[in-house]
């Protein structure tokens, strides 16, 4: 089956999105799911240089707001075993982490890819890791099985810059918020969700079995 993911790196929600629909394809099964990936940017390629998370968040949206939103989602990371640490992330433009997503994904498949971002993610709200950075990448990148003359190789040119730029564009027409999740081309299911949510559209998109009494 296809899956659809919509998301960004900057976004903690897709974090724990992310991590709830990799439980259900466990599940479900690894091996009979193909995700496909699309970069997506909700503050565009803001900001220019690395600002403390919750300045950046206040300017957007009022320091109270800012405030609630870090509250919020750091209770909800608790069930899952994410300790954010908001109060020491860097907000910063996403644009290259997505090239090291889009790469991967391309030339490893999409476990790797998905381990990747999984450590992108932890990268950004948990160990405060600046994922701008050439070495923070490259290791991102080396701990899910990347080779690192590869990863070296893509972090220090602008191989398939244009590319995810154009993709980023079109998903800001294909999605007004990430996370977005889409199985089967058919069922979208938006904004945070438990894995026992996705499951239930997994199982619900699920081709039907036909057995070998009803193919004859």
């Amino acid at each position: 089956m296809r899956i659809d993911v919509y998301s960004d790196i900057s976004c903690p929600w897709c974090y724990l999105a992310v991590r709830n629909l990799r439980a259900a394809t466990a599940q479900y099964g690894e091996e009979r799911v193909e995700v496909l990936a699309h970069p997506c940017q909700i503050d565009g390629e803001n900001p220019d240089r690395p600002v403390p998370v919750l300045e950046f968040l206040g300017r957007k949206y009022g320091p109270d707001r800012a405030r609630r939103m870090s509250e919020e989602v750091t209770v909800a990371g608790a069930g899952l075993g994410v300790r954010f640490a908001n109060e020491k992330a860097l907000a910063v433009n996403t644009v290259h982490a997505h090239r090291l997503l889009w790469m991967t994904g391309r030339e490893y498949g999409w476990r790797v890819r998905a381990d990747v971002e999984e450590n992108l993610f932890a990268e950004w709200f948990v160990h405060g890791g600046n994922v701008t950075d050439a070495e923070v990448l490259v290791r991102c990148a080396v701990a899910a099985g990347v080779a690192p003359a590869r990863a070296e190789r893509l972090v220090a040119s602008d191989e398939y810059l244009a590319a995810v730029r154009a993709r980023i564009a079109e998903t800001r027409v294909e999605c007004a918020a990430v996370p977005v999740v889409v199985f089967d081309r058919s069922t979208r299911i938006e904004h945070y969700q438990s894995s026992s949510r996705y499951l239930t559209a997994l199982l619900a998109a699920a081709p039907t079995e036909v057995s070998g009494s009803e193919r004859s």
